[in-house]
């Protein structure tokens, strides 16, 4: 369990807002055009996150750099190797006063 206080106060029966995402390592579709690449991916991810301002961030597959492109608006909560390529990462926002009731291994 995690306790949310923003800058407004506690959070308590508050919408928290999510985005739960299975990048398969940002490599592109069959269906992208021929100039696709998995840099245009990583940017269009960073754009639709930064863009809706979730809260909590949970990327699967995700290439462990594309937290760089994260890192301005949030902060790593956690991250652990994949069944697949990439890793799992867990963000948070940095507005958001965040605090671990159990430690997280990662």
């Amino acid at each position: 369990l995690c306790r949310f206080i923003g800058a407004k106060g506690c959070f308590s029966g508050a919408v928290i807002t999510a985005i739960s995402w299975n990048l398969a390592e940002c490599t592109p579709s069959k269906v992208a055009p021929d100039w696709w690449s998995s840099s245009e991916s990583k940017a269009s991810v960073a754009s639709i996150i930064s863009s809706k301002k979730p809260i909590i961030v949970a990327l699967q597959e995700a290439p462990e750099d594309l937290f760089l492109a994260l890192n301005h608006d949030y902060k790593l909560v956690g991250k652990t190797k994949s069944h697949a390529p990439g890793v799992v990462m867990l963000l948070i926002r940095k507005d958001i006063d965040w605090e671990p009731e159990t430690t997280l291994i990662g």
